[in-house]
């Protein structure tokens, strides 16, 4: 489960969120547990996240702002308008 939060980021355009080089958020890994943890994410990890939102941000069209939710659970997800056909193909 992924949890993504974005505060006091003012450099970022969430009208350019599908683009690949507008897409370089800070990400941070919490383990919650007996012993919660918090550590920056790495690399693998942070362009994973970042990948998914920007899908998320293009798949959900033009003038969309988050939160956007994605739940498989109520079956397949539908975009009607996504920015951009191509960026889906991934």
């Amino acid at each position: 489960m992924f949890f993504a939060f974005d505060v006091s980021n003012t450099a970022y355009d969430p009208e350019k969120g599908h683009l690949a080089e507008q897409n370089n958020l800070p990400v941070v890994t919490v383990r919650l547990s007996q012993d919660t943890r918090a550590y920056k994410a790495g690399p693998p990890v942070q362009n994973q996240v970042n990948n998914n939102i920007g899908w998320l941000h293009n798949a959900n069209g033009k003038n969309s702002l988050p939160p956007f939710i994605e739940d498989y659970t109520l079956g397949v997800q539908e975009y009607g308008e996504p920015r951009d056909v191509q960026l889906l193909l991934r």
